[in-house]
């Protein structure tokens, strides 16, 4: 099945299908039923690789902050528009073994009150969420970052991020366990975004 196809099938969400506000209705968000620690649904780890390729192609984007830094920091570095990914991770680990002076990690315990914190980077152009605590992690971005960023959401389908997801005045779900979120309507991703 093609990019195109698979997004065709899944729903794109919008503020004007909501309730009072501005939240997007998280009941029609596809959701799996895995135990919590242990959800499989979604197949390949890295199934969303191909939908973040398309994002950072159509956004060229200068700036990314991550939590959980992996495949996606490595797709991150292939693209010639980026001037720097800073990324949190709590399990030293899981540090890609990437010589880049792009890439900066910050190693904090996830209990941590700096592991939800955005270090000065507010105007990162993407924040892909791959880490602990998405669920904060998506109201730090949605109160903090620029309005126009473009959030990433790594294994989505977890009901739990649902109420955090739901804040945001855009969200799609472009594979099952990856979904992007938009505080405005974000013109690079308007054709994305239909």
């Amino acid at each position: 099945m093609t990019f195109d196809e698979r997004a065709a099938v899944l729903e794109y969400l919008t503020v004007k299908q909501v309730v009072k506000k501005i939240m997007v209705n998280s009941a029609n968000f596809p959701q799996c039923k895995c135990p919590i620690k242990y959800c499989i649904c979604t197949g390949d780890i890295h199934s969303y690789i191909p939908y973040y390729r398309k994002i950072l192609d159509f956004l060229q984007p200068q700036k990314i902050f991550e939590w959980g830094p992996g495949q996606n920091t490595i797709l991150g570095l292939k693209t010639p528009s980026v001037k720097s990914i800073v990324a949190i991770e709590q399990d030293p680990q899981w540090i890609p073994q990437i010589e880049d002076t792009r890439f900066e990690v910050l190693v904090i315990p996830e209990d941590d009150p700096q592991y939800v914190h955005l270090h000065g980077h507010e105007d990162a152009d993407i924040f892909f969420i791959d880490s602990r605590r998405r669920a904060e992690c998506l109201d730090l971005v949605r109160m903090q970052a620029s309005p126009q960023a473009v959030v990433c959401l790594h294994d989505a389908q977890r009901y739990r991020y649902h109420q955090a997801l739901a804040k945001y005045n855009t969200v799609k779900f472009l594979d099952l366990g990856f979904a992007i979120a938009t505080r405005l309507p974000h013109p690079n991703l308007a054709s994305l975004l239909t």
